[in-house]
């Protein structure tokens, strides 16, 4: 049975460096998609010559970086923090989808149009 934990450990490593690096990469291509359509800084829209946005890549990498070591600060306080911080972003892209719900649907009443033609 000592096997069968070691090969469930690397099963558990293996996973959770596939979701690391695809969620660092999918970050990376987000901040530069932001920065290309202007909405974010023009800086993280710099490619190397390999097409990596690199400065996109440090602000992820940082960032990430910060996540991972806030359990050495402190009684978890950074961690916390990010916890909270993550749980009301998520609340104000909900009251974001309500609300244009709610004006997609008086916009669509305002021009005659009815629910029902949806």
């Amino acid at each position: 049975l000592a096997f069968a934990a070691a090969l469930m450990n690397a099963v558990v490593l293996t996973a959770l460096l596939s979701a690391g690096t695809s969620s660092m990469y999918v970050s990376t291509r987000i901040l530069y998609g932001l920065a290309v359509s202007q909405r974010a800084p023009r800086a993280l829209a710099k490619l190397t010559r390999n097409g990596v946005p690199f400065n996109a890549l440090l602000v992820t990498t940082g960032i990430g970086a910060l996540c991972f070591f806030s359990s050495l600060f402190g009684d978890k306080a950074v961690y916390l923090w990010l916890l909270n911080t993550s749980a009301m972003t998520g609340f104000f892209a909900w009251l974001g989808i309500a609300v244009s719900h709610y004006r997609f649907r008086k916009g669509l009443l305002y021009q005659g149009y009815k629910v029902s033609d949806l």
